[in-house]
C-alpha cells in the first residue's frame, strides 16, 4: 500500500488493544472491589499503565473519561505519576479539548494531599502554576484553559465554588440550594506558600483585564466570578475592594449615564454575559456595601432595569440579597406605581421577588395586596375583590377574564361567569407568598369563593396544587378556615387522590388537619376503596391514609391517628426549639460579619429541618400503620381458622336435634313393644 492511500491517524486515537485495556478497567472499577488491597493494587497497576501514554490517552474521548474516573477513585499518592506525566507538555494538556479534563481533575485532587504527609506532586502543581501565570493573557480566554485557570484558583483557596457560577438560566433558579450545600463543606487548608500563590493569580487576573471588552466574554467572565466567590470566603476586604473596582471601570455609576436630564441603563447589564457578574458582585456584597450599590447603580433607574429583558433579573437578584427593612422600603416605593407595567412587559419575576421580599423583611405586605388589585382592575367597587384570586392565578385582569366591554355588558352578565381552568407558574408563586402574609384575610375570603370545580382543578394542577400546599400549611390561616377549604372539596377527594398531584396535595392537607376533618376524607374515599387501591396514584392515598383500617376497625384507626397529630406536634416543638436558637445564632453573624447569606441559609435550615419533621413523622406513621395492618391480616387468619374448625367439629343444630328426637321416639317405641310381648 502506497503512502498517500494509509489512512491518517486523528488527533487522539488509541488503537484497539489500547482502548479495549482502558475500557477493562472502567468495567473493573463499575462493578468494585473484594476489599481496600485488592482496589490498591489495582489502582497501582493502572495509574502507572496510565501514566506511560498519559497525554495519549488524555486526548481520545472515551480515553480521557475513563482516565477521570480512575483519577477520582486514587489515592493521593496515585496522582504524582499522571500530574508528572502530563507536565512534560502542559500546553498540549491545558488547551485540548479533552485533555483539559483530565489535567482539571488532577487538580481537584492536589488540595487533599496537602492535609497528608506526601507532598511528591507540590514541584509539578508549582509548575503548573508557573506556566498559567506566564501565559496568562491567552489562557484566560481560551474555552477550555479557563475551565483549568478556575479550577487551580479553587484549589489555591481551598474553597469549592464551580456550583455558584451564574452563566446559564438553570443556574439562577438552582443558586439557593446550591449555597446551602456549599456552606455546609468544609474549608481545606492550604499552606501558606499557595496562599500567596493566590493572591498573586487574582491580582493578575484583574490587573490585565480589559474592562471594556472582557466583562462580556464568556471565558473571563467565568474566571472573574470564580476569584471573587473564592475571596469572599477566604479574604472579604480584597474581594469588596475588586468588587468596586469593576464598578467604577465597568461604567455602573450613575454619573457616568446621565445625561441631558435622560437616565440610560449601563451596557454591562444589559449584556446576557456581563450581567451575570453583576449579579454575582452583589451576592458576595455585605448588607452595608449593598445600600452603597444601590444608591451608586439602581437608584432612581428601578423601573428602566424591571423593563429591560436582561437588566431585570439583576434587579431581582438585588432583592433578593435585601435584609435591611428601610432599603427595601425604598425599593418597593419606587416599584409599585408602576406594577402594572411590569405586567405589561411580562417580567413577573420582579413582582414575585417582591412579594417574597415583603414576606422575608416583613413589610410593606398590605400595601403589595392592594397595589396587585389595583394592577387586575379589581379593587373597586368591592365586589370585585373576591374574584382576586382567580385574577391573579390564571394571570389575567378583571377586564380580560370577564370580558366586560361596554357593548358586550349585557351579554355577559346573561352568560354565566367563566371558570379558572388555567394557572399560571408566577401567580401561583404570588398566591404562595400572599398566603404566609401576616393578614391574608383577602385572600384567604377570595380562594373560598372558588366554586369546587375551581378547587378541584387547583388541587390537581402542576403549579395550583401548591397553592392549597401553601394554604393549609400557612400559619396565619386558622383552623376555621382550613375546615371551611375541606367542606368546599367534599365530593372531589376520590377525583383528586387518583390525580398525579393531586394526590400529594391531598397527603400535604392531611398532615395539616385534625382528626375530626380527616374522617371526613376518609369516609368518601371509603366509598369507592377498591378503585382507590387499584389506581395509579391513588393506591399510596389507600395506603398511607390505612383507608382499610378505617372502614373495619375505625376506633383503633382514629387512635392511629390521634397519636400521630400528638408526635407530628412534639417534633415540630423540638425542632422549632432548636430553630429559634438557630436563627438568634444567624442574626448575631449577620450584624458583626455582614454577611448576607447566613440569612438565607438560616431560613433554608428552617425549611430542611420541617421537612426532616414530616419525613420522622410520616416514618413513623407508615411503621405504625403497616405494624397495625399486618395485626388486622393476622387476626382475620386466625379468626377464620377458628370459624372454619367451629363448623366441621361442631354438627348442625338443627340436625342434632331431629337426630335426638328420632332416637327418643325410637327409644319409646322399643319400650312399648317389650311391654305387650310381656302381657301377652
Amino acid at each position: 500500500m502506497s503512502l498517500h492511500n494509509q489512512p491518517k491517524k486523528k488527533l487522539g486515537y488509541l488503537d484497539d488493544d489500547t482502548l479495549n485495556y482502558y475500557r477493562r478497567v472502567s468495567e473493573t472499577l463499575q462493578n468494585g472491589f473484594q476489599d481496600d488491597d485488592e482496589k490498591d493494587l489495582f489502582m497501582n497497576n493502572a495509574l502507572e499503565q496510565l501514566s506511560q501514554e498519559a497525554l495519549k490517552v488524555s486526548q481520545n474521548q472515551t480515553g480521557s473519561r475513563i482516565a477521570e474516573s480512575l483519577i477520582k477513585e486514587a489515592q493521593p499518592r496515585h496522582v504524582c505519576q499522571v500530574f508528572t506525566a502530563l507536565g512534560q507538555d502542559w500546553n498540549t494538556a491545558t488547551t485540548d479539548r479533552f485533555a483539559s479534563h483530565v489535567l482539571q481533575a488532577l487538580i481537584h485532587m492536589i488540595p487533599r494531599q496537602w492535609s497528608t504527609s506526601e507532598n511528591s506532586a507540590d514541584e509539578v502543581f508549582i509548575s503548573l502554576y508557573d506556566y498559567v501565570t506566564e501565559n496568562l493573557d491567552s489562557l484566560v480566554r481560551d474555552t477550555y484553559s479557563s475551565h483549568i485557570l478556575r479550577e487551580l484558583l479553587e484549589s489555591l483557596g481551598g474553597v469549592s465554588v464551580s456550583e455558584l457560577i451564574i452563566h446559564r438560566q438553570v443556574s439562577k433558579h438552582n443558586v439557593k440550594g446550591i449555597e446551602l450545600k456549599h456552606q455546609e463543606e468544609k474549608k481545606l487548608e492550604v499552606p501558606n506558600k499557595f496562599k500567596k500563590k493566590f493572591r498573586k493569580l487574582v491580582k493578575q487576573i484583574f490587573k490585565i483585564c480589559n474592562y471594556d471588552d472582557d466583562l462580556r466574554d464568556v471565558n473571563y467572565n467565568t474566571v472573574l466570578q470564580t476569584g471573587l466567590l473564592v475571596l469572599h470566603q477566604v479574604e472579604p476586604p480584597l474581594c469588596a475592594k475588586l468588587c468596586n473596582k469593576i464598578i467604577k471601570k465597568g461604567d455602573l455609576l450613575l454619573g457616568d449615564l446621565e445625561t441631558e436630564n435622560k437616565i440610560k441603563l449601563p451596557e454591562l447589564v444589559q449584556d446576557k454575559t456581563g450581567s451575570y457578574l453583576v449579579e454575582q458582585i452583589i451576592a458576595v456584597t455585605s448588607p452595608g456595601e449593598l445600600e452603597h450599590i444601590y444608591s451608586s447603580v439602581f437608584k432612581g433607574r428601578l423601573l428602566y432595569f424591571a423593563v429591560d429583558k436582561i437588566a431585570n433579573y439583576v434587579l431581582q437578584k438585588l432583592i433578593s440579597c435585601i435584609s435591611d427593612k428601610t432599603l427595601f422600603t425604598d425599593i418597593f416605593d419606587e416599584l409599585s406605581p408602576f406594577m402594572e407595567d411590569m405586567l405589561a412587559f411580562n417580567h413577573l419575576g420582579v413582582i414575585t421577588k417582591l412579594a417574597e421580599a415583603c414576606l422575608r423583611v416583613g413589610t410593606r405586605q398590605e400595601r403589595l395586596i392592594k397595589v396587585l388589585m389595583e394592577s387586575f382592575h379589581c379593587a373597586e367597587p368591592a365586589d370585585r375583590q373576591v374574584e382576586f384570586v382567580k385574577l391573579l392565578a390564571s394571570l389575567t385582569t378583571y377586564d380580560v377574564f370577564f370580558c366586560q366591554d361596554k357593548e358586550k355588558e349585557k351579554e355577559s352578565e346573561e352568560k354565566t361567569k367563566p371558570l379558572l381552568t388555567r394557572i399560571n407558574l408566577h401567580g401561583s408563586l404570588l398566591i404562595q407568598h400572599l398566603l404566609h402574609f401576616g393578614k391574608p384575610k383577602l385572600v384567604v375570603t377570595s380562594l373560598l369563593q372558588l366554586k369546587p370545580v375551581e378547587l378541584k382543578t387547583l388541587s390537581c394542577d402542576q403549579m395550583g396544587s401548591h397553592i392549597v400546599d401553601a394554604y393549609f400549611q400557612s400559619q396565619s390561616v386558622g383552623e376555621r378556615h382550613r375546615e371551611l377549604m375541606v367542606d368546599k372539596l367534599k365530593g372531589s377527594f376520590f377525583e383528586v387522590a387518583c390525580s398525579r398531584n393531586g394526590s400529594r396535595t391531598l397527603e400535604a392537607i392531611w398532615k395539616c388537619i385534625p382528626t375530626k376533618q380527616k374522617c371526613v376524607i376518609a369516609e368518601e374515599l371509603s366509598l369507592q376503596e377498591d378503585r382507590l387501591r387499584s389506581d395509579q396514584y391513588g393506591c399510596f392515598i389507600h395506603r398511607n391514609f390505612a383507608i382499610s383500617h378505617f372502614k373495619h376497625r375505625r376506633s383503633d384507626w382514629q387512635g392511629l391517628q390521634g397519636a400521630s397529630t400528638k408526635k407530628r406536634k412534639i417534633f415540630k416543638d423540638l425542632f422549632d426549639d432548636s430553630d429559634g436558637q438557630a436563627s438568634k445564632q444567624g442574626k448575631k453573624n449577620t450584624d458583626s460579619k455582614g454577611n448576607v447569606t447566613e440569612t438565607e441559609t438560616t431560613s433554608l435550615q428552617l425549611q430542611d429541618h420541617e421537612e426532616v419533621t414530616n419525613t420522622a413523622v410520616d416514618f413513623l406513621l407508615n411503621s405504625m400503620s403497616k405494624k397495625l395492618e399486618e395485626s388486622s391480616t393476622k387476626h382475620k387468619k386466625s379468626f377464620d381458622k377458628k370459624q372454619s374448625k367451629r363448623q366441621k367439629e361442631v354438627p348442625n343444630p338443627e340436625t342434632r336435634t331431629f337426630k335426638s328426637s328420632c332416637g327418643k321416639h325410637k327409644h319409646k317405641d322399643m319400650k312399648k313393644k317389650k311391654i305387650k310381648e310381656k302381657a301377652e
